[in-house]
């Protein structure tokens, strides 16, 4: 019986999950390739390689905000000073 309610609570899990994937756009960034796709970006992008940038930025960012969370769980558990 408890096996039986564990199942249901996990196959509602899913299936919530499924329709918030499904509401969600495939990209976040969608909007902003669009809304940067003109002829002066270009441009640009030709003597500038923007994208990279930030693409490297992306990675850059996710890596110091990785680091600065690995940080407070060491200084929260107290293994570090």
């Amino acid at each position: 019986m408890v096996e039986t309610i564990i199942n249901a609570i996990i196959d509602f899990a899913c299936g919530l999950a499924d329709v918030i994937m499904f509401l969600l756009p495939m990209s976040p960034f969608s909007a902003l390739e669009l809304a940067f796709d003109n002829q002066l970006l270009r441009h640009i992008n030709y003597f500038l390689p923007v994208g990279e940038a930030l693409n490297i930025l992306t990675a850059w960012g996710i890596a110091i905000l990785g680091w600065y969370l690995y940080s407070l769980i060491l200084r929260w558990v107290k293994a570090v000073r």
